[in-house]
């Protein structure tokens, strides 16, 4: 027997031995043991789903399902890699680029099969059952958010069963954006229940081929066959509920249950959270903030505050001034301490994993979201550049996007670029360059010729945002990445929330939340990490 059998096989009784020990836990929602136990169970079968996930390209997903190498994903990915004929490829986890064979698809079921072509024995996810889950089963999704990047490995998020549409798309809370495309989605026996395929404005609805749609179609999608190649019914939302069943890993009040289990353990009975204001204005929330010493200091996100001094507003409704003591720019970090606030006892944590539950706090000490860890902490480097709101073709601007800072600051189609602000640009690659090295929210002054005549205006860069697609439909920090410690959770906390409290199963806090990043991450400095810095500042 090789070696990926005999893992495979110890797998699966794990798996089975925990699914059992979990029946006898089907009780209250609030039931401690169940919940912790299926914490313990995503854990669990992580890494194995992880290795088995693969990056097509650079900016989709897939996952292996056979030990001789054949590759889910979803056709809309295949159809992407057609129309650009680029070639066909993944990386594992070890980021080694591995060619694939394209072999068939359903467009109307939005599902396609791969063949690596190196001749070896390959690790695998077993396909599961899709039609057998219950609504408000517990389910896992990984995938390449965003794209493939070296130094993150697919992220991942956790959701429950919703049910299906009329046109046979199963629906869960897992949320994706570009880049999870064609990734998996698991029940937590480990098995593959879904292909990811498409979302909506709402965080809540995201879209997957169900693996009993794919395996009517095996044998054809095997044998190279493409068939319904019409594009899927997306606009049909009208959703039938999954049936309502008892088992180990279905919780009926789904991310309540462990919101309030999270409350329970936290026994926070003072405020920890402050709403922060301005001094000048009585009605402007500027962010939050999370008290971490019971001598009135507090920590925020710093680029959110520019003032020396803020007010809090406290539970009572009164406000108390707070000064700024010292910031961290490496960690978007401030520091601000105030005489008025209440002594507090807090309980903090520095043991975190991926796949553990967490909840984060308002400023009424409530659980109001909750989640889990993604992406253990790394540095988060900048990915994502300021955006004109406009399309270049050389140093020509092509299009203008109505209503983009770039249209509100007069530039036209036709433009002819020649620099921004001391740079003067001779190529697209010379301006391409510079763009690389500028972020959401800075002002530059741009230099422009049309017709005859040379002007310049001055604009302020946005963030990327594509309009067509929903996953870009959603409010995000506008300091959303270039952390130097950070980890990856999957609450759809709004900007303004940023600066509150991020607490697991045990009560304890083990992060600050810092940025809503996209439509499925948002970034936490770890709570050790906060503590040093507030450290280093006091001595």
């Amino acid at each position: 027997m090789n070696i990926i059998k005999v893992k495979l096989l110890i797998l699966s009784l794990l798996f089975a031995y925990s699914a059992k020990a979990l029946e006898n836990i089907d009780g209250d929602n609030l039931n401690e043991e169940k919940i912790v136990n299926i914490q313990k169970q995503t854990k669990l079968i992580y890494p194995h789903i992880l290795e088995c996930t693969v990056s097509i390209g650079e900016g989709c997903s897939g996952v292996i399902v056979s030990e001789d190498g054949y590759v889910l994903t979803a056709s809309h990915v295949i159809q992407n890699f057609m129309q650009t004929g680029e070639k066909l490829s993944v990386k594992l986890q070890d980021g080694v680029e591995r060619e694939v064979e394209r072999l068939g698809r359903s467009m109307i079921g939005d599902f396609a099969l791969l063949k690596l072509k190196e001749d070896r024995k390959w690790p695998y996810v077993k396909i599961g059952s899709s039609e057998s889950l219950s609504s408000n089963e517990v389910c896992l999704m990984l995938g390449h958010s965003g794209g493939y990047l070296e130094d993150r490995p697919a992220v991942l998020r956790s959701g429950f069963v919703r049910g299906y549409t009329a046109t046979g798309f199963l629906r869960t809370t897992c949320t994706m954006m570009p880049g999870d495309s064609g990734g998996p989605l698991f029940n937590l026996n480990g098995e593959l229940i879904g292909i990811n395929s498409y979302c909506w404005e709402k965080e809540y609805e995201n879209y997957f081929s169900p693996t009993d749609r794919i395996m009517k179609d095996w044998d054809r999608i095997k044998n190279g066959e493409e068939f319904n190649l019409t594009n899927p019914a997306y606009y049909n939302k009208t959703i039938t509920k999954a049936k309502v069943k008892k088992g180990p890993f279905v919780l009926q009040m789904s991310n309540d249950a462990i919101s309030k289990l999270i409350k329970e353990k936290s026994q926070i009975d003072e405020a920890v959270v402050y709403p922060i204001y301005s001094l000048d204005d009585d009605d402007e929330l500027i962010i939050h903030a999370t008290q971490i010493a019971s001598d009135g200091i507090i920590v925020s996100k710093s680029s959110m505050i520019i003032e020396d001094a803020v007010r809090c507003k406290r539970k009572n409704g009164t406000f108390v001034k707070a000064n700024v003591i010292g910031r961290s720019e490496e960690n978007d970090l401030v520091f601000l301490k105030s005489d008025s606030l209440a002594e507090i006892q807090l309980t903090v944590s520095s043991e975190r994993e991926i796949g553990d539950f967490i909840g984060v706090v308002d400023a009424e000490n409530n659980v109001y979201q909750s989640g889990v860890i993604g992406v253990d902490t790394r540095n988060v480097p900048v990915q994502v550049s300021g955006m004109f709101g406009m399309e270049v073709d050389g140093l020509s601007v092509s299009k203008v996007y109505d209503n983009s800072n770039s249209f509100v600051a007069g530039i036209k189609a036709g433009d002819q670029i020649l620099g921004i602000n001391s740079m003067v640009f001779n190529t697209e690659d010379e301006y391409k360059s510079f763009m690389e090295n500028t972020c959401p929210n800075q002002v530059v002054d741009v230099r422009l010729k049309r017709g005859s005549e040379d002007f310049e205006t001055r604009v302020k860069l946005g963030p990327y945002e594509n309009k067509h697609h929903p996953a870009y439909m959603v409010e995000l920090s506008g300091k959303k990445e270039g952390f130097a410690k950070a980890f990856t959770f999957d609450i759809a906390i709004k900007p303004i929330d940023c600066g509150t409290p991020l607490i697991n199963v045990r009560g304890e806090i083990v992060g600050v939340t810092i940025a809503r990043s996209t439509r499925t991450c948002a970034f936490a400095i770890p709570i050790e990490v906060i503590l040093e810095e507030y450290s280093q500042i006091v001595n």
